[in-house]
């Protein structure tokens, strides 16, 4: 953003890199690791206990994580690792929104293609 503030999708794509990066030394995960709470990794990302618990949401609602037990016994959160394409997209939201847009420029492309042929053949059908 132009006035020096990271917007929510920076944001998640930031906890999201950071968490994908650790999940071969981390089993499971709670909303918690990404905020001053985990004081434990010198590299926490500590962000406010509200966009870190949004972000854990919206990993839950894509299927990227995954409810489990802790082994502490409470509830926790484990990545999935069945959703590779899910987590690209969700640590690259550039290439994403790049991506998206190619497809609807093709759409306008293919559309006006269909369109253009579809004049030709009404026009030689029908006549002027």
């Amino acid at each position: 953003m132009s006035d020096g503030t990271v917007s929510y999708e920076q944001q998640r794509a930031t906890a999201a890199r950071w968490m994908h990066d650790r999940r071969d030394r981390v089993g499971w995960w709670r909303w918690s690791v990404l905020t001053d709470h985990n004081r434990d990794d010198p590299e926490s990302l500590r962000l406010p206990h509200r966009i870190a618990f949004l972000i854990f949401s919206d990993m839950v609602q894509r299927g990227l994580i995954v409810p489990v037990i802790a082994d502490d016994g409470g509830d926790a959160f484990s990545i999935n690792p069945g959703r590779d394409p899910e987590w690209n997209a969700l640590l690259h939201p550039q290439r994403a929104a790049v991506r998206g847009h190619s497809l609807t420029a093709a759409g306008y492309i293919v559309s006006g293609i269909i369109g253009a042929v579809l004049a030709i053949v009404i026009e030689r059908a029908f006549g002027k």
